[in-house]
C-alpha cells in the first residue's frame, strides 16, 4: 500500500467520522444573529406590547455578542423563539440522548424564575425546562422545573442552583437515555443530577420569554440542541482502518529506508 493512498484512506475516515458526529446538531443560535435567520420561529407575531428583542454587540465591553429577549410585560407578550424537530429527531434524542447548551446573561437584578428567561425541550411526554434568574446582588441562578403550584402559576417547583456570580455562564443539560434523566452542568461542572423533567407534554425546543405573567431580560450568546449520537459502526471501522493503513505504510517506509 502506497503512503499517499494510506493518507487518503485516513483523511476520508476522519471526514466521514466527523460528518456522523456533526449530524447530531439539530438547531443552533449564535451571537447577535437574528434567530429568524437561523431556522427558529417567533413564539408570538407581532410581539405583544411591553416586550422587545434585538441584537447586542460587545455586551458589557466583554467582546460577547448576543440576542436579547426582554419581557417587560405581565400580559400576553412572549418574546421567545421555537423550533419543532421532526419525528425522527425526537426519536433519535430519546433513544441516543441529547444535550442542550445555553450561554447567556440574565440582565435584571433579583429576577425570579418566572419563565421570562428560559430554555425548554419537550418531547410530548415530558418537558425539561431551565429557568434562569438572579438574586438581589445579581448572581445568576438556574432552576430545573419539576412542577407548578396549581393555585398560583407563578410559583415553580424544582432544584435551584445559585452560580455565585453575574455575567455570562454556560449551562448544559445532558440527557442519559439509559437513566431517563438529565444532569445540569454550569461552566463545565455538574451541579444538579438526575433531573426527570415534568409531565407537561410540550413538543418543541424553545427559549427566551415564554411567560404571560413574568418579567425579565436574557442576553443569549449561544443556544444549541444536539443529539448525542456515536459514530455508526461502519464509519468507526473505516476510521480504524485508516489508522491501520497509516501505520502499515510507515512500517513499510521504515523497512525500506
Amino acid at each position: 500500500m502506497r503512503w499517499s493512498n494510506s493518507i487518503g484512506v485516513f483523511v476520508s475516515a476522519i471526514l466521514l467520522t466527523l460528518k456522523v458526529a456533526n449530524a447530531g446538531i439539530v438547531i443552533t443560535h449564535t451571537g447577535a444573529n437574528d434567530p429568524l435567520s437561523e431556522g427558529w420561529s417567533a413564539v408570538q407575531t407581532p410581539l405583544g406590547a411591553g416586550s422587545s428583542v434585538g441584537s447586542v454587540v460587545n455586551d458589557l465591553g466583554l467582546g460577547i455578542d448576543a440576542w436579547m429577549t426582554d419581557d417587560d410585560s405581565t400580559g400576553l407578550s412572549f418574546p421567545g423563539y421555537v423550533f419543532n424537530p421532526t419525528a425522527g429527531q425526537f426519536s433519535d434524542a430519546t433513544a441516543n440522548g441529547w444535550k442542550a447548551s445555553v450561554n447567556l446573561r440574565v440582565v435584571d437584578l433579583n429576577d425570579a424564575q418566572d419563565s421570562s428567561v428560559v430554555f425548554e425541550y419537550g418531547d410530548s411526554t415530558r418537558r425539561f425546562l431551565m429557568e434562569f434568574g438572579s438574586d438581589s446582588i445579581g448572581n445568576a441562578t438556574v432552576q430545573l422545573l419539576t412542577g407548578q403550584d396549581p393555585g398560583d402559576p407563578t410559583i415553580f417547583f424544582g432544584p435551584l442552583f445559585n452560580v455565585g456570580s453575574d455575567g455570562y455562564h454556560l449551562y448544559e443539560l445532558i440527557f442519559d437515555p439509559l437513566a431517563g434523566t438529565a444532569d445540569l452542568f454550569v461552566d463545565g461542572v455538574e451541579q444538579i443530577s438526575d433531573y426527570a423533567g415534568d409531565s407537561v407534554g410540550t413538543q418543541r425546543i424553545a427559549w427566551g420569554g415564554l411567560s404571560g405573567f413574568g418579567t425579565g431580560q436574557g442576553n443569549y450568546n449561544f443556544v444549541q440542541f444536539e443529539t448525542t449520537d456515536v459514530p455508526e459502526p461502519g464509519s468507526l471501522a473505516l476510521f480504524v482502518l485508516g489508522l491501520a493503513g497509516v501505520g502499515f505504510a510507515r512500517r513499510r517506509i521504515a523497512a525500506t529506508a
